[in-house]
C-alpha cells in the first residue's frame, strides 16, 4: 500500500510558510523523456544505415547502455568511453560489423536523438507551481554535468535549478551511492531530511535517496507496478506539490 496518497493530501493554506524543503529532481525519464527519445532515435539512425530498428534492437541497446553506464557511474571509465563500449557491444549483439570509428557512429545516433528529446508535459507547470511556493529546486543525475547542463539549457529550464549535481561532481560516485545525494544537499545548504528527491527508478532513485536520509519519492508515470510500502509514489510530476503538505522527517 502506498504510504502517501497525493489525491487525499490537504490543500496548502494560502500564505502559510511551513518552511517547506527543497525538491531535487532526477533528469532523464523524470524531467525529459529519455526512453522515448532513445527508442525513436535508434530506429531512425538504424534505418538510415539500412538496418531494422526493431524492438529487439532497442532492447539490446538499453542492455548495453545499462552495462557500460554502470561502469561510468562507478568511476571506472569516462563518459566518452562508456559510449564507445556501448556502441561496440550493441553492434556485436545485433550482428553488425564494429564501426571503424565508434565516436563517429555515436555522433550519428546523437543527431537523431537531439531532436527527439522532449520535456514531459507536466514539467513546466510543476516548476511554476513550486516556484510560486518559494521552493528551492535542484537537479541530480548519473550522467555528466556538461551533458546534462546543455540538455537543461536547451529546454530553457537550467536557471530554474539552484544546483545541478552529477557523477563527475562527486568523483564518480553515482546513484545509488549516498555521496551524490549528500552532495546535492550540501549544494543547497540543507540537511538531507529537509530535501525531497524525485526520480523514476524505484531502487536507484527513491529507495537510495531514502537510504541517504532524504525523502525519496518514486515517479511511476505508467503506474506499472503495485505501489511499494516504503516510499511515496507519484504518477504525475505535479503531485509533488501535494507531498510538500505532508509531514516528513525533519533534521
Amino acid at each position: 500500500m502506498n504510504p502517501w496518497d497525493p489525491e487525499r493530501a490537504a490543500p496548502h493554506p494560502a500564505g502559510q510558510d511551513d518552511g517547506c524543503p527543497a525538491v531535487v529532481f532526477d533528469v532523464d525519464d523524470t524531467l525529459v523523456d529519455f526512453s522515448g527519445a532513445t527508442r525513436d532515435a535508434l530506429a531512425s539512425w538504424l534505418t538510415s544505415l539500412g538496418v531494422d530498428g526493431s524492438e529487439r534492437a532497442y532492447a539490446l541497446w538499453r542492455q548495453a547502455e545499462k552495462r557500460h553506464f554502470a561502469s561510468y557511474t562507478e568511476g571506472l571509465i569516462s563518459f566518452a568511453e562508456q559510449r564507445r563500449r556501448r556502441c561496440a557491444d550493441f553492434c556485436a549483439a545485433l550482428g553488425l560489423p564494429e564501426p571503424a570509428d565508434t565516436d563517429a557512429w555515436y555522433a550519428g545516433y546523437l543527431e537523431c536523438f537531439a531532436p527527439a528529446l522532449r520535456l514531459f508535459d507536466d514539467v513546466l507547470p510543476t516548476l511554476d507551481l513550486l516556484a510560486a511556493r518559494g521552493v528551492t529546486l535542484a537537479a541530480l543525475s548519473n550522467s555528466s554535468s556538461a551533458h546534462q547542463d546543455e540538455k537543461l539549457r536547451r529546454f530553457g529550464v537550467r536557471d530554474r535549478f539552484r544546483a545541478l549535481v552529477c557523477v563527475d561532481d562527486v568523483g564518480g560516485r553515482g546513484k545509488p551511492h549516498p555521496a551524490i545525494f549528500h552532495a546535492a544537499c550540501q549544494a543547497l545548504n540543507l540537511p538531507p531530511g529537509r530535501v525531497i528527491y524525485v526520480g523514476d527508478v524505484l531502487d536507484t532513485d527513491a529507495r537510495a535517496a531514502t537510504g541517504a536520509g532524504l525523502r525519496g519519492v518514486w515517479l511511476d508515470r505508467s503506474a506499472s507496478a503495485d505501489p511499494p510500502s516504503d516510499v511515496p509514489v507519484l504518477h504525475r510530476l505535479d503531485q509533488v506539490c501535494h507531498l510538500l503538505d505532508q509531514k516528513g522527517p525533519r533534521a
